[in-house]
C-alpha cells in the first residue's frame, strides 16, 4: 500500500457544537506515512480508517498521534487497556451513530434482528477483556426504543429514502422494552438493530470514489464522555445467529443512554445482502439480581435439587441407623437375658423330632426368624438342664409358656416374672396356686401383669389348659385362631386389652368353652355364627367393642347361656326371637347399639332374668305385657327408645323390681296405680314422655322408693299429701308438668329429701314452713319453684337459675 493512494479529509462540525473531525481513507497498495497526517491538521489517538475500495467498509487501521505531533496509521488496533478501551468504545459509538455503511445491494438497508442475552451494569462489571475485541468489520447498529415508538441514535440522521426502505424491509420482530441503566431488570425479548447503507457513486469502475466520514472527538470531549459512560453505561453481550449459514458470532452492545445502543459485530462472515438479517439470541440481565431471577437460574435450581436429595438421603440414612441401633439394643437385651448357646439341634435327636413333628407348621415357619418369640423360646428350651428328662408333652408345655413370655414382653415389661424361664417346674412359676394338676398346666392366670404384645398361636400347645386369664393388660393384635383347638378350655378372660380384628370362626370348635369375656377391647366386624355351636357357653361378654352387623340367631340354639353382654357396640337389626329359647338367661344388656324393631314377646320366657337393659336404641312398638312374667327381674331399663303406648299394668307383677327406667320414650296414658305394688322399687323414672292424668297416691305405698322422677310430662292435679309417707325418698322431680294447687306441708316430713323440683307447674300459695325447716335443719339443700307464682324464702327461683 502506498501512502499517496490514501485520501484523507477532515470536517470539524457536529450536532452538539463540539469539534469533531470526520475522516475517510481509501485503501491502496501501501500504508500511509506520517506525512499524510498534516492533511488533517492534527490527529487524535484511536482514530480509525475504513477501506473504501470494497462494497462494505473494512477497518484497515487506526491513526496514532506521536510525541512530535505527527500521526501514523497502524494496520490493526492492539487490545487496549481499561482506560483506552473506554476511549475505544466512545469513538466507536460516535462513529457508529454518524457513519453510513454500504450494503451489497445498492439502496437497500441492512437490518439486524437480535435478542439481548446478557446485560451488565456499568462500572465494576466490566473488565478490560470484556471491553476489547479483535476487529470491527461490520459497522454499527441502533437499538430501537419501543417506548418512544421511533428510532433514536446520537449524531445520525436517515434520509427519506432510508426511511422508506427501512419501513419496507422491517421485520415482524416486536420492538424491545427500553434498556435502563441501574437496577431495573430488562425483560427478555426480540430487538431490532439496523445498519445503514453507505452512499457511493456509480462511475462504472470497481473502485469506489465515495468518501466515508468518521467522527472523531477531541481529547477533552472524549475524557468527559468517557467519564459519563463509565458511570451510566451498561454493556450487553449477545450471540449472533446467522440464519442462512447456521453459524453464531459474538456481538457487543454499548448502551449510551436509555434509548440507544451501539453494536460492534465481530463476525467477518456476516452477510448484509439480505433484508431480514441475522438474529441475536439473548436475555437481558441486571447486576443486582432479584430473588425471583436468582431462583430462575438453572445452576441455582440444580444446586437446590441436589441439596434436597442429599437431605432426604441423609434423613433416611439417619432413620435407618436409629432403627438398626434400636434393634441392636433389643438383641443385646435378649442375649443378656437368655442363656447363651447356638440354636442348632445337632446331636440332639429328641429335639430334632420335637421341631419336625412336635410343633405345627406355623411354628416351624417362625423358627426361620432369628429374633421371633418362637426362636427365643427354642434356644431357651435347648439350654434347659433337665431337657433330656422331659417327655414330649412336657417339652411342648415349657416351650409354649416360654413363647407366651417372649411374645408379651416378659423379659422387659412384666410386673412379676417370679420363677419364669427357670429350671424349676413350670407349675411353680408365678400364676394361680391351682395352676397345675399332675404336673400339667390347667390354668394360666397373668391378670394385670403389664403384658404388652400379641397372644401367640403356640398358646394352643397347652393342650390341658382349662382357663386362660390375661385381663387388664396391654395386649394387641388378633385373637389366635388356634384357640378353637383347645378342646379342654373352659374360660377365656381377655377383659380390658387392646385386641383388634374379628372373633375367629374357629372358636366354635372349643366346645368346652363356658365363659368368653372380650369386654372393653377393639374388636370389629360381625359376631360369628359359629358361637352358636358352643352349647356349653354360659357367659358371652362382648360389650364395649366396635362390633357390627346383627346378633346371630344361632345364639338361641343352645340353652345354657346365662349372661349376654353386647352393649356399646354398633350392632343393628332386630333382637332375634330365637333368644327366647335361652331359658337360663339371667342378665341381658344390649343398650347403646342401633337395634330396631319391637321387643319380642318371647322375652317373657326368660323367667330367670334379673337384669334387662335395652336402652339407647331405636326400638319401636309397645312394651310387651310378657315382661310381667319376669318375676325375678330386678333391673328394667328401656330408656331413650321410640316405644309408644301406655305403661302396661302387668309391670306390677315385677315384685322383685328395684330399678324401673322408662324415660325418654313416647309413652302415653296415665301412670298405673298398680305401681304401688312394687314394694322393692327404689327408682322410678318416667320423665320425657307424654303421660297425662294425675299422680297416683298409691305411689306412697312403696316404702323403699328413693328417687321419683315424673318431670317433662303432661300430668295434672295436685301433689298427693300421701307423698309425706315416702320416708326414704331422696329426690322428687315434678318439674314441667301442669300440676296445680298448693304445696302440701306433708313434704316437710321427708327427712331424707335432698332435692325438690317444683318449677314449670302452676302451683300457688306459699311454700310451707315445714319444708323450709327441712331446708334449715335437714338434708334438703335444693328447692326450685316459680317465684312468680309461689312465695318462698328458702327456695331458688327457676328464672334465676335459667332452667
Amino acid at each position: 500500500m502506498n501512502p499517496a493512494n490514501h485520501h484523507i479529509t477532515s470536517d470539524r462540525s457536529s450536532d452538539n457544537g463540539s469539534d469533531v473531525r470526520e475522516l475517510s481513507l481509501e485503501e491502496s497498495e501501501a500504508r500511509p506515512s506520517p506525512s499524510t497526517c498534516p492533511v488533517m491538521g492534527s490527529c487524535d489517538s484511536g482514530e480509525r480508517f475504513f477501506n473504501r475500495r470494497r462494497t462494505r467498509p473494512t477497518t484497515i487501521g487506526r491513526l496514532v498521534l506521536a510525541d512530535d505531533g505527527s500521526c501514523s496509521l497502524v494496520s490493526r488496533p492492539a487490545l487496549p487497556p481499561r482506560q483506552q478501551c473506554s476511549e475505544w468504545l466512545q469513538n466507536d459509538g460516535q462513529h457508529d451513530d454518524d457513519s453510513e455503511l454500504e450494503s451489497e445491494n445498492d439502496g437497500a438497508e441492512s437490518v439486524v434482528d437480535m435478542v439481548v442475552s446478557k446485560r451488565y451494569e456499568s462500572g465494576g462489571a466490566r473488565t478490560a477483556n470484556d471491553c476489547c475485541w479483535r476487529r470491527v468489520e461490520a459497522g454499527t447498529g441502533v437499538l430501537m426504543n419501543a417506548s418512544a415508538g421511533k428510532e433514536k441514535a446520537e449524531g445520525s440522521a436517515l434520509d427519506d429514502r432510508d426511511q422508506s426502505q427501512r419501513s419496507a424491509g422491517s421485520s415482524v420482530v416486536p420492538r424491545p422494552p427500553p434498556l435502563r441503566h441501574g437496577g431495573n431488570y430488562v425483560p427478555p425479548g426480540a430487538f431490532r438493530m439496523r445498519s445503514a447503507e453507505h452512499e457511493r457513486e456509480n462511475n462504472g469502475s470497481d473502485t469506489e470514489s465515495q468518501s466515508e466520514s468518521e467522527i472523531l472527538e477531541d481529547n477533552s470531549t472524549l475524557l468527559a464522555r468517557m467519564s459519563r459512560v463509565f458511570r451510566a453505561q451498561a454493556i450487553v453481550e449477545a450471540r449472533l445467529v446467522d440464519e442462512e449459514k447456521g453459524s453464531q458470532r459474538s456481538l457487543r452492545l454499548d448502551a449510551l443512554n436509555d434509548s440507544t445502543i451501539t453494536a460492534n459485530i465481530t463476525s467477518p462472515s456476516f452477510d448484509r445482502s439480505t433484508s431480514s438479517g441475522p438474529l441475536v439470541e439473548a436475555l437481558p440481565m441486571d447486576e443486582p439480581l432479584t430473588v425471583r431471577a436468582f431462583f430462575k437460574n438453572r445452576k441455582v435450581r440444580c444446586l437446590i435439587c441436589f441439596l434436597a436429595i442429599a437431605f432426604v438421603i441423609l434423613a433416611l440414612g439417619t432413620a435407618y441407623g436409629v432403627r438398626l441401633s434400636s434393634a441392636s439394643i433389643d438383641k443385646d437385651d435378649d442375649d443378656n437375658f437368655l442363656p447363651t448357646g447356638p440354636p442348632t439341634m445337632v446331636g440332639d435327636v429328641d429335639l430334632q423330632y420335637f421341631v419336625q413333628v412336635g410343633v405345627p407348621q406355623h411354628t416351624r415357619d417362625a423358627f426361620r426368624r432369628e429374633n421371633s418369640p418362637q426362636s427365643k423360646a427354642l434356644r431357651w428350651l435347648q439350654n434347659n438342664t433337665l431337657l433330656e428328662s422331659y417327655d414330649l408333652p412336657r417339652r411342648l408345655q415349657r416351650f409354649a409358656m416360654a413363647t407366651v413370655f417372649f411374645s408379651t414382653g416378659g423379659e422387659r415389661r412384666w410386673a412379676n416374672t417370679s420363677g419364669w424361664l427357670s429350671d424349676d417346674d413350670e407349675c411353680n412359676w408365678h400364676q394361680a396356686a391351682d395352676a397345675c394338676a399332675e404336673g400339667l398346666v390347667v390354668s394360666l392366670t397373668l391378670e394385670a401383669n403389664n403384658m404388652k404384645g400379641t397372644i401367640p398361636l403356640e398358646t394352643s400347645l397347652l393342650s390341658t389348659l382349662g382357663s386362660l386369664n390375661m385381663r387388664e393388660n396391654l395386649l394387641t393384635g388378633f385373637l389366635p385362631t388356634t384357640l378353637g383347638e383347645m378342646t379342654l378350655l373352659r374360660e377365656i378372660d381377655l377383659f380390658d386389652n387392646y385386641l383388634s380384628g374379628t372373633i375367629p370362626q374357629q372358636l366354635g370348635f372349643a366346645t368346652s368353652l363356658e365363659s368368653f369375656d372380650l369386654e372393653f377391647n377393639m374388636l370389629a366386624q360381625r359376631v360369628p355364627e359359629s358361637i352358636g355351636k358352643l352349647n356349653n357357653l354360659k357367659h358371652l361378654l362382648l360389650d364395649r367393642n366396635a362390633l357390627r352387623g346383627t346378633i346371630p340367631s344361632e345364639l338361641g340354639i343352645g340353652s345354657r347361656l346365662e349372661t349376654f353382654y353386647a352393649f356399646s357396640n354398633s350392632l343393628s337389626g332386630t333382637i332375634p326371637t330365637t333368644l327366647g329359647s335361652q331359658f337360663n338367661l339371667k342378665d341381658v344388656r344390649l343398650e347403646a347399639n342401633m337395634l330396631s324393631g319391637s321387643i319380642p314377646s318371647e322375652i317373657g320366657k326368660w323367667t330367670k332374668l334379673t337384669d334387662l337393659n335395652l336402652g339407647n336404641n331405636t326400638l319401636t312398638g309397645i312394651i310387651p305385657t310378657e315382661i310381667g312374667q319376669l318375676s325375678m327381674l330386678t333391673y328394667l331399663d328401656l330408656f331413650e327408645n321410640q316405644l309408644s303406648g301406655s305403661i302396661p299394668i302387668q309391670l306390677s307383677r315385677l315384685t322383685s323390681a328395684d330399678w324401673l327406667y322408662l324415660e325418654k320414650n313416647r309413652l302415653t296414658g296415665s301412670i298405673p296405680s298398680q305401681v304401688g305394688l312394687l314394694q322393692t322399687l327404689t327408682r322410678f323414672w318416667v320423665y320425657g314422655n307424654a303421660l297425662s292424668g294425675s299422680l297416683p297416691s298409691e305411689i306412697a305405698q312403696v316404702p323403699t322408693l328413693m328417687d321419683l322422677d315424673v318431670s317433662y310430662n303432661e300430668l295434672t292435679g295436685p301433689i298427693p299429701s300421701e307423698f309425706g309417707l315416702l320416708s326414704n325418698l331422696e329426690s322428687l322431680s315434678l318439674e314441667y308438668n301442669d300440676l296445680t294447687g298448693p304445696i302440701p306441708s306433708e313434704l316437710g316430713l321427708l327427712t331424707n329429701l335432698t332435692t325438690l323440683a317444683l318449677h314449670g307447674n302452676r302451683f300457688s300459695g306459699v311454700v310451707p314452713r315445714q319444708v323450709c325447716l327441712q331446708w334449715l335443719t335437714g338434708k334438703l339443700d335444693t328447692i326450685i319453684v316459680d317465684c312468680s307464682r309461689v312465695t318462698c324464702l328458702c327456695c331458688y327461683c327457676a328464672s334465676d337459675l335459667d332452667i
